[in-house]
């Protein structure tokens, strides 16, 4: 799915999710944030299970570079999900959706819209409807997500794909 970035307003982005996308929303105050660090490890580590990617800060600029992430069929891209991070404070803030920047503008819109806070870890799932599903205070596994979204979110046609491709992901 190509993701335009460069739109006017966090609506205008998610719009693009509609019918198509979740969306896990990952908040940290900054990239050293314990909980924050842990939650991209267990993701990462789930080995092939994401499609995004990380951010990292490089040292001595106080700006962020990517780390590139681990594409899959079996995790979160099965499960049709997008991460989007808001990490740090502004001015060094930045949100990112796989390799592309979100605007300051876009940040702070999703914050204030989704009641993501810049003070602490937080997380929220959102379904392809643009509801909020569920709220993470503390990092969860990866098969903590899967098996919600697998129980509650999943269409009926979703959940005949998944069992296509049980054999290939187990």
């Amino acid at each position: 799915m190509k993701i335009n970035v460069n739109v006017n307003s966090a609506a205008g982005l998610l719009d693009q999710f509609y019918e198509k996308q979740r969306l896990l929303i990952i908040s940290a105050p900054d990239p050293s944030n314990r909980y924050y660090k842990m939650q991209i490890s267990m993701l990462q580590n789930e080995g092939n299970t994401v499609g995004a990617s990380t951010l990292g800060m490089t040292e001595g600029t106080g700006c962020c570079r990517p780390h590139s992430m681990i594409q899959s069929t079996c995790g979160l891209d099965l499960r049709h999900v997008t991460i989007i991070e808001l990490v740090g404070q502004p001015p060094q803030e930045v949100g990112r959706i796989r390799e592309q920047q979100l605007s300051a503008n876009i940040i702070e819109e999703l914050r204030q819209f989704q009641h993501l806070t810049r003070s602490y870890f937080n997380m929220v799932l959102i379904d392809k409807q643009g509801i909020d599903r569920d709220r993470y205070m503390k990092p969860v596994t990866p098969e903590e997500i899967f098996t919600f979204i697998d129980d509650y979110l999943l269409s009926n046609q979703e959940l005949t794909q998944r069992q296509e491709q049980r054999d290939i992901c187990e």
